[in-house]
C-alpha cells in the first residue's frame, strides 16, 4: 500500500514539473503552433515588416506607422506572441535594412519593461560587434515623444542605469551624451513638457 502512495506521489510531481515547464515555455511566447512552424515565424515577421515599409515609404515620421493597419496588427501580436529570440534574430540579421529594424523597434511599444531592457542590452552587444549603428540604439532609447519611451521614462530603474553606465565608454560620443541626458532625467522631463503643450 505504501508503494502505491509513493508511486502516485512521484507521478504527481512529474506532472507538476511538466506543467511548470509548459507554463514557462508559454511565457516565452512559444506555443505548439509556433514550434511546428519553426523558422516560418521569422519569415512571416520579415514579410509583415516589408509590407509595412511599403506603406510608409521612408519612415520620415514614425507616427505614420500608427496609421498602417498591418502595423497595428503587428503591435498587438508583439505584445502577446513575439519572442525575444525572434527579436534578436531580426536585429542581428544584416539582410534586414535599418528601416526594417526600426519598424520592428517601434512595434515593441507595448512589450514589458523587462523585455524592452533585454532588447536594449542585446542591441548594445550588437553595437559593440558593429552589427548595428547609433541609429538603431538611439531608436530603442528614444523612439519619439509619441511613443512610450520606456528607457527614458524609467531612467531611475537600476537595470537601465547599469546597462548605460557599464557601456558609456564603449559607445560613440553621441550615444554617450544621450546616456548622460537619459540618466540625469533631463530627457524625460523634456518629453513630459512637450507632451503637456
Amino acid at each position: 500500500m505504501k508503494k502505491i502512495y509513493i508511486y502516485i506521489a512521484s507521478l504527481v510531481i512529474v506532472l507538476v514539473l511538466l506543467a511548470i515547464k509548459l507554463t514557462l515555455t508559454n511565457k516565452e511566447g512559444i506555443d505548439k503552433k509556433d514550434f511546428e512552424m519553426g523558422s516560418n515565424l521569422y519569415e512571416q515577421l520579415q514579410n509583415k515588416i516589408v509590407k509595412i515599409e511599403s506603406k510608409v515609404i521612408d519612415l520620415t515620421s514614425s507616427n505614420d506607422l500608427k496609421n498602417v493597419d498591418e502595423f497595428k496588427i503587428l503591435l498587438n501580436e508583439n505584445k502577446e506572441r513575439l519572442t525575444l529570440s525572434l527579436i534578436y534574430q531580426f536585429l542581428a540579421d544584416t539582410n534586414n535594412s535599418r528601416i526594417h529594424k526600426e519598424i520592428l523597434i517601434y512595434s515593441l511599444n507595448e512589450i514589458t519593461l523587462d523585455d524592452y531592457c533585454e532588447v536594449f542590452e542585446y542591441s548594445i552587444s550588437l553595437y559593440k560587434e558593429k552589427e548595428v549603428g547609433d541609429d538603431i540604439v538611439m531608436t530603442i532609447i528614444y523612439p519619439g515623444n509619441d511613443w512610450r519611451c520606456m528607457l527614458v521614462k524609467n531612467y531611475k530603474d537600476k537595470r537601465i542605469r547599469k546597462i548605460m553606465k557599464d557601456n558609456m565608454k564603449l559607445v560613440s560620443d553621441e550615444l554617450n551624451e544621450v546616456f548622460d541626458i537619459v540618466l540625469s532625467g533631463i530627457m524625460w522631463m523634456s518629453i513630459e513638457e512637450q507632451r503637456n503643450l
